[in-house]
Parts: structure tokens; C-alpha cells; sequence
């Protein structure tokens, strides 16, 4: 088996090989609850539908949560929003 989640982040090819020993289910498990945490939040902020977290676990068995570009473009918005106390560059609300 092949996991591509590994590959280009820190080394080479071989990042994305299963490895005997390392525990994959308990990284998947703690990345399905960063991503529900994440989509509910997101849900709550008005992004239902636009953004999409989803749970996977590294070739060495680290938790990661993917996002694609257009919901991270969106949550990046949304914080940077909440950051400015909702006001936008032209100082509405």
C-alpha cells in the first residue's frame, strides 16, 4: 500500500510508504476530530458547504487535517475578519 499524504513534505519517495509499527489508525482518529471540530466551527461561521475538513493521517503516522484551497481561502477570510473585530479594509461591518 501507498500513502501519497508523506510525500515532498519533509523528504523523499519513501515518505509515502506504509511503515511496519506505526500506529496509522490512532493519527486518522485524532485527525477526525481536529477535522469535525473544524467543520462544525466552520458550519457556526456561515462556511457550510464551502469548507470541508477532512482526516488523514501521515506516512509516519502524525495526524493531519486537508483542506481544499478554496476552504482554507475562505477560512483564512473569516479569521482575518475576526482579527479586525469584523471590520473590513474599508471599515465596514
Amino acid at each position: 500500500m501507498v500513502n501519497n499524504s508523506g510525500i515532498g513534505e519533509e523528504g523523499g519517495p519513501d515518505d509515502g510508504l506504509w511503515a511496519p509499527g506505526v500506529d496509522y489508525v490512532a493519527g486518522w482518529t485524532a485527525a477526525r476530530t481536529a477535522a469535525e471540530a473544524m467543520n462544525a466551527a466552520a458550519a457556526e461561521c456561515g462556511l457550510a458547504g464551502h469548507v470541508r475538513a477532512m482526516p488523514h493521517a501521515r506516512a509516519d503516522g502524525e495526524p493531519v487535517v486537508w483542506l481544499c484551497a478554496d476552504g482554507a481561502s475562505r477560512i483564512a477570510e473569516t479569521l482575518t475578519l475576526w482579527a479586525r473585530g469584523g471590520q473590513t479594509d474599508a471599515g465596514d461591518s
